[in-house]
């Protein structure tokens, strides 16, 4: 998913400052539980006519679940589209009639933490393909990398990069709690 603001008025009010904070708007609003999905909010393009900020679904595909209210979590249902949307509306206009952004304008800063959730159902299915817990907790990487495991295995794929400038990452966890999931063990999930 991506938002992209752009004007073909001469509007020199479309600033560096304006995409930080809509950026960091962004990503204190989409639902939190390991940071995965706020992480994979990047800044793909901030120029004097032309915003663009991507939900990045090869790090965090269960971003179209939350956002279109699909399986058990109704709660997050339309956090893009209406929530997002709303907030940018608004500090756009705040922005047009002061030509000031908000406070925010640095880089975001994500947390990343063991989620509080037993694992998604594509994520099961590869701990169980593994032989892992299916039921106990995943880290933010561990979730990341089953992301794009299951994102390539959907497209057929072996998409590796994503550009974007990203956010600030402060974990809440050593790394080496983290499985090993290597993809070239599983067939099919």
């Amino acid at each position: 998913m991506e938002w992209r603001i752009s004007t073909d008025k001469e509007v020199d009010k479309l600033s560096k400052d304006l995409a930080m904070w809509l950026w960091n708007v962004a990503v204190v609003l989409a639902p939190y539980d390991t940071g995965n999905l706020r992480r994979a909010i990047t800044l793909n393009k901030a120029s004097d006519n032309k915003l663009t900020i991507k939900y990045n679904a090869f790090n965090a595909l269960y971003l179209h679940y939350l956002e279109e209210g699909m399986g058990s979590v109704k709660k997050h249902k339309g956090f893009i589209s209406e929530d997002t949307m709303m907030a940018f509306v608004g500090e756009l206009i705040a922005y047009f009639k002061t030509g000031k952004p908000g406070l925010l304008v640095n880089k975001p800063m994500t947390t990343l933490r063991v989620s509080t959730n037993t694992p998604m159902y594509h994520e099961r299915k590869i701990l169980s393909k593994l032989g892992y817990d299916t039921s106990s907790s995943v880290t933010a990487d561990e979730r990341q990398l089953m992301s794009q495991i299951k994102y390539n295995k959907l497209t057929q794929s072996n998409r590796v990069r994503v550009g974007g400038k990203k956010t600030y990452v402060r974990r809440l966890y050593r790394r080496s709690t983290n499985r090993q999931i290597d993809a070239s063990l599983i067939d099919d999930i």
